[in-house]
């Protein structure tokens, strides 16, 4: 098939400067360039580091959309403004450049995935009024939405990342369209017995002796952070235990907000920032855990950190939040409830761990099984699948 990846635009592919949405595109992307199953066209905000690493792809097209300077600056500015606050939709610069590309070029694709950006398909539905697809990784189209039946109208089918987001959607109107499509990870990357964890501690300045509790994910107040910390603090008895955090308040973005200037004011010899990490990175990172924790107080719509922990046979901990709870089970995870008791149930389910060895080791063995149901080759054969069938149903209405 020929298929086009509407990306979000804000971060580039291939994925150099990170992103969960941008790596999962990419992980389809480089399975395909084994098959040779379909000729993809990518529609991506410009990046030097990104052009260079376009370069090896077969299969692959990559189109960039230059977003600097100041007209563009004040344009963004307008329709950020107009989108807001008016009953309409003029699509982003970024949208708007992609759309006007499409107009001059007059592609012919099967299948158009648009990646979680649902208002795209106001945009496009005219250019592509029968064979979009929403790839939707986040709550952003559900009853609330503006423009909510219109949006859902606009697309074909929608594939949502997990039964939670699915839900959400349906809020809107039942339909067969809407499908999940869980997420996946590399698990031969991904694979602890590929690291040396002692001398990857050392780089951190850790022993073996520790008992590392390892968050990884955006330093943000709704990835629960704030709270982890709290909670690390009332662990008082085990002077052996390290938290290490990995992440930065916007993926590659190295400038830090007030909200992580403030957490690392907490910042002691128990308490590791390591800033952000690139992604090719992570699994040797997760390698030095015992225990990890992913406590967000939003609704997460799937978080690939619990299974890429997961993976590297760590027993996690995880907030009863939102898509989270669909990827563990109770040999694998401990699932803590959200409200007033939040910090101390995170402190006594991280006391726990760090003080039964054998149930970390059980726990870590059962959760490297559970994560082996998300390999980025099931990811690639239920997504190929899913493409497949929404392309067959689109011949039989022709």
């Amino acid at each position: 098939m020929n298929i086009a990846f509407i990306t979000p635009g804000i971060l580039p592919l291939p994925p150099v400067d990170g992103g969960a949405v941008e790596n999962l595109i990419q992980m389809f992307i480089d399975e395909n360039e084994v098959t040779g199953e379909h000729n993809i066209t990518v529609y991506s905000i410009e990046s030097d580091k990104a052009k260079l690493a376009a370069k090896k792809y077969n299969y692959c097209e990559y189109k960039y959309t230059d977003l600097s300077g100041i007209v563009n600056r004040t344009k963004i500015a307008y329709r950020h403004i107009i989108n807001r606050f008016l009953p309409i939709y003029i699509g982003n610069v970024y949208i708007s450049k992609v759309k006007r590309m499409l107009e001059i070029e007059k592609p012919n694709f099967d299948i158009v995935i648009v990646e979680n950006k649902p208002q795209y398909g106001l945009v496009l539905s005219e250019l592509f009024p029968n064979n979009m697809v929403l790839h939707l990784h986040n709550d952003w189209l559900n009853s609330n939405t503006k423009f909510a039946k219109q949006t859902l109208n606009s697309f074909h089918a929608i594939f949502t990342i997990s039964n939670f987001i699915n839900s959400s959607v349906r809020t809107i109107y039942e339909s067969k369209k809407i499908q999940t499509l869980y997420n996946g990870i590399d698990l031969e990357k991904f694979n602890p017995i590929l690291y040396n964890q002692s001398n990857i501690r050392k780089k951190y300045g850790l022993s073996d002796d520790d008992v590392i509790i390892l968050y990884s994910g955006r330093l943000v107040p709704e990835k629960g952070i704030k709270e982890l910390l709290e909670a690390f603090c009332l662990v008082t008895d085990h002077s052996n235990a390290k938290l290490v955090i990995v992440g930065s308040s916007f993926y590659s973005n190295k400038s830090n907000d007030k909200f992580s200037i403030d957490l690392k004011k907490k910042v002691n010899g128990n308490i590791i920032f390591t800033g952000f990490i690139e992604y090719e990175q992570m699994p040797e990172v997760y390698s030095i855990a015992d225990i990890g924790v992913i406590p967000s107080i939003w609704e997460e719509p799937f978080a690939l950190t619990v299974i890429e922990q997961m993976a590297m046979q760590t027993p996690v901990i995880i907030s009863d939040s939102g898509g989270m709870i669909e990827l563990v089970d109770d040999k694998s995870a401990y699932i803590v409830k959200r409200g007033d008791s939040f910090i101390k149930q995170l402190k006594e389910s991280i006391v726990r761990l760090i003080e039964e060895k054998d149930i970390r080791k059980s726990m870590g063995e059962n959760a490297r099984l559970k994560a082996k149901e998300f390999s980025k080759k099931k990811y690639s054969i239920d997504f190929n699948s899913l493409l497949y069938k929404a392309n067959e149903e689109l011949r039989n209405k022709k």
